[in-house]
């Protein structure tokens, strides 16, 4: 089940801003594993870091943004980076000296269906 809103899959140091500024407060992050099954959570957490293992190598793993039914993607430049070629599923929405923010593309993802028992 989805809740209503966007998702943001926010850099390693940004999770705590970004819920600064929204009405969410479910983050992945300290205690929300009480907040879903144990195996969920595990199997997210798990995914996250592969996604930002991948990111950092100039690479997006589209799967979880579908799965995750993520919309926007934070990164801070010194800690994630930026891809020297930004994927076609990503339009830059904000950019500074630290910060940027992209759009996922949702007609741009793969058109595999994900697997409802895993999302």
């Amino acid at each position: 089940m989805r809740c209503p809103g966007d998702v943001v899959l926010p850099g390693e140091n940004l999770l705590a801003p970004t819920l600064a500024l929204t009405k969410c407060r479910i983050p992945l992050g300290d205690f929300s594993q009480f907040a879903v099954a144990l195996s969920d959570y595990s199997r997210r957490g798990t995914a996250v870091k592969e996604f930002w293992k991948a990111w950092r190598l100039g690479n997006v793993r589209e799967e979880l943004l579908r799965e995750a039914g993520v919309r926007y993607v934070a990164v801070s430049k010194r800690t994630e980076g930026v891809p020297a070629k930004i994927p076609s599923v990503l339009s830059e929405v904000f950019e500074n000296s630290q910060f940027a923010i992209f759009k996922v593309r949702k007609e741009s993802l793969s058109e595999a269906v994900p697997n409802p028992s895993r999302v």
